[in-house]
């Protein structure tokens, strides 16, 4: 009974995780294609893509330094980086393991008589595919950031503690700042028609 509890226990932990992970992506894509489509970037749906969101959100701070007079081409280092780092991790990761099982299979699972080389170069290569994906990741929270930034410069600071250290943070605070940014364009869009009312009245 108790084996049968703790299965019950870990299932509920995976199945939570997994609902966590899955609603943080829902939120922060949902926010990231509305931010980017405010800010004029091409094809913001690719925000709900995985690799195509990191794009997105490099776009944005992109827009954000140009008007700011600095250029680091955030959207490409990005892609190329997760791009890069995921398909080499994944396939390196699928290629330890493949090599681990028919290693022991045909050394009758005696795991003391793998060959050692093959084993060491692997090793090396997914350590090597994890740096780039931990590269990727500093990256992506810099322009987390930088998006904070661009639309709530007062309450960055705020907003990348919270998303740094609470479940769901930043799909909450990005989801924040998207309404924040709606707001924005909405109220300059009223006074460039009021503008525009002035002037044809002063005509």
């Amino acid at each position: 009974m108790p084996e049968i509890l703790l299965i019950v226990i870990l299932l509920l932990v995976y199945i939570g995780v997994f609902g966590v992970c899955i609603a943080q992506y829902v939120m922060q894509s949902m926010a990231m294609h509305s931010i980017a489509d405010k800010r004029g970037v091409k094809n913001a749906w690719l925000a709900w893509i995985p690799v195509g969101e990191s794009w997105v959100a490099g776009k944005v701070v992109d827009e954000y330094d140009e008007r700011t007079g600095t250029k680091k081409n955030w959207a490409k280092t990005l892609l190329i980086l997760s791009l890069a780092g995921g398909g080499f991790f994944v396939v390196t990761y699928i290629a330890f393991f493949v090599f681990v099982i028919v290693a022991t299979v045909s050394q009758g699972g005696e795991l003391e008589t793998l060959p050692i080389v093959p084993f060491v170069v692997l090793y090396v290569l997914l350590l090597v595919a994890a740096l780039l994906m931990c590269a990727w990741s500093m990256l992506r929270m810099i322009c987390t950031y930088k998006v904070y930034e661009s639309i709530v410069p007062e309450k960055a600071i705020k907003y990348m503690i919270v998303s740094v250290i609470v479940p769901l943070g930043i799909g909450v605070c990005m989801l924040k700042a998207k309404k924040v940014l709606c707001a924005q364009v909405n109220a300059a869009r009223v006074e460039e028609y009021k503008h525009m009312l002035k002037e044809q009245l002063g005509q």
